[in-house]
């Protein structure tokens, strides 16, 4: 893969269109349009403008990465994470106690815990319910 390709993957990688990409790196449509087709290269200015957006400059240049990108998440997960984001302390606490309570190995009778302040401790979830305790300190 040559260099104009790599840039065109990760433009496609980050989600912008040519027009976009263009503007972040300061430069117009066409020049952006040149870098994918090979008629033209990025400056160091455009790549360091590409990079505070998350372009692989390494990776552009070189052809190998300074980092294994994200895999995408679907449209499920992703809702599911901004949900979780923006939830209470508390209801993050419960939603991991559920996902953790269906798990394979709980469904076998297993349970999982771990030590600590705030730990949530927790066995078999069943019925539409669930409950996390909060590890206390015995004092």
């Amino acid at each position: 893969m040559q260099i104009d390709e790599r840039i065109k993957s990760e433009r496609k990688r980050l989600g912008y269109n040519q027009t976009e990409f263009a503007e972040i790196a300061h430069a117009t449509r066409g020049t952006a349009s040149n870098w994918e087709t090979g008629t033209g290269s990025p400056d160091a200015q455009a790549l360091a403008a590409l990079a505070a957006v998350g372009l692989d400059v390494l990776y552009v240049v070189t052809g190998q990465r300074s980092f294994v990108p994200p895999p995408k998440l679907s449209a499920e997960e992703q809702t599911m994470l901004d949900f979780f984001k923006d939830a209470p302390k508390a209801a993050r606490r419960a939603a991991l106690a559920a996902l953790l309570g269906a798990a394979p190995s709980s469904a076998a009778g297993g349970t999982h815990s771990s030590s600590g302040a705030g730990a949530v401790h927790m066995g078999q979830v069943t019925g539409v319910g669930v409950q996390a305790e909060k590890t206390k300190k015995k004092g």
